[in-house]
């Protein structure tokens, strides 16, 4: 067995490589981290990580802090409905979805969607006919 180094790694900020690090699935709207946005933002640039996906759980997540992101072209965003809140996923909320969808470039996907049948929050064919009208938009 081989012993660890006691070399500290270096920051990939400070190798001189280009940034290309991405991280597919944040969410940086949660609270206590929106508040510390520019900090993570800095510490994500120096950990090599130049696009961010953020996850709103659906529009009004969406609507309340899409703009704390503007500073920020690096973040694009995914909206969704968790399978665990599928009840909430009515035709409102879909057209709600929809117009987001037209309207701002940023939005790049539709996430975050499936099953979870592990909780018991919501019943399973309510989370299927979710996840099935989530594709298809």
């Amino acid at each position: 067995m081989s012993k660890k180094k006691d070399t500290p790694r270096p920051l990939p900020a400070t190798l001189g490589l280009p940034l290309t690090g991405a991280d597919s699935h944040a969410h940086l709207d949660s609270e206590g981290l929106i508040e510390r946005l520019p900090e993570i933002m800095e510490r994500a640039r120096n950990a090599g990580v130049a696009r961010i996906g953020q996850v709103f759980l659906g529009p009004a997540a969406y609507r309340s802090s899409r703009e704390a992101f503007a500073a920020y072209p690096g973040v694009f965003f995914l909206m969704g409905i968790h399978p665990c809140d599928a009840q909430e996923c009515t035709g409102g909320v879909l057209q709600a979805m929809r117009e987001a969808f037209r309207e701002d470039p940023r939005l790049r996907a539709v996430g975050e969607i499936g099953l979870d049948f592990y909780w018991k929050d919501c019943p399973p064919f309510i989370q299927e006919e979710a996840f099935r009208v989530q594709l298809a938009l």
